[in-house]
């Protein structure tokens, strides 16, 4: 038996209406069995509108902000739109002055 430690999300009556105007991302981790590399965590990233999802391996929780900009960069590049929302469930992963001043560039 496991105790729920935060609320659930509420769900959200908006549908997306073009792609990347809402992103999900989160990371796993960390993993008994590792990748042939090693590697122990995995960042997802999934997109609302379209339900295109890409896995990133990656060796420490703390390379999650790189993986995922890398990951968005990719996708703004192909699809021509910025990301309008990322919704993640707020742990430190994502946190960084790195990452905090990205989305305005």
């Amino acid at each position: 038996m496991s105790k729920m430690v935060r609320a659930p999300y509420v769900a959200s009556d908006r549908e997306p209406e073009r792609v990347l105007q809402y992103v999900h991302s989160d990371v796993f981790g960390p993993m008994s069995v590792p990748t042939a590399q090693k590697r122990r965590y995995l960042m997802s990233a999934v997109d609302d509108y379209s339900r295109y999802k890409e896995i990133v391996p990656i060796h420490k929780k703390g390379q999650a902000k790189d993986a995922l900009m890398r990951v968005l960069n990719h996708w703004k590049n192909v699809n021509r739109h910025r990301v309008g929302t990322l919704r993640t469930d707020d742990c430190k992963e994502y946190r960084g002055q790195a990452f905090d001043a990205w989305p305005g560039e």
